[in-house]
């Protein structure tokens, strides 16, 4: 598939959890409606509510794996290109940079830390 970037991830599990989103609200509503029956049999005024979150996307900390990243980077577990290609699906690095070009500016930019 390739890589994507983090607008292209969000898009796809949005698209992939809208139906999936669709019936965790329509499941809501019918917990809603079974709580006032509930209450109703129970001569209570109010059922009580159910809260679900159909936001089905695991949120990711982007700064923690970038992080982790530069961790196994240190280790020697990932290379260089791994950890530019992380930071550009995490939105921290424009997608329009390639590693080709961002080489050429290190080796330009001299020492690091200046």
């Amino acid at each position: 598939e390739g890589s994507r970037t983090a607008t292209e991830a969000r898009e796809d599990a949005a698209n992939d959890n809208s139906q999936l989103g669709g019936m965790a609200s329509q499941l809501q509503d019918t917990l809603n409606d079974v709580l006032d029956l509930v209450a109703e049999y129970r001569n209570e005024s109010t059922g009580g509510t159910a809260q679900l979150n159909p936001n089905l996307d695991p949120e990711i900390n982007s700064a923690a794996a970038i992080t982790d990243l530069l961790g196994m980077y240190r280790e020697g577990i990932v290379s260089r290109p791994t950890v530019f290609e992380a930071g550009k699906r995490f939105g921290r690095i424009p997608e329009s940079v390639t590693w080709e070009d961002e080489q050429v500016r290190i080796s330009e930019d001299g020492p690091a830390g200046l």
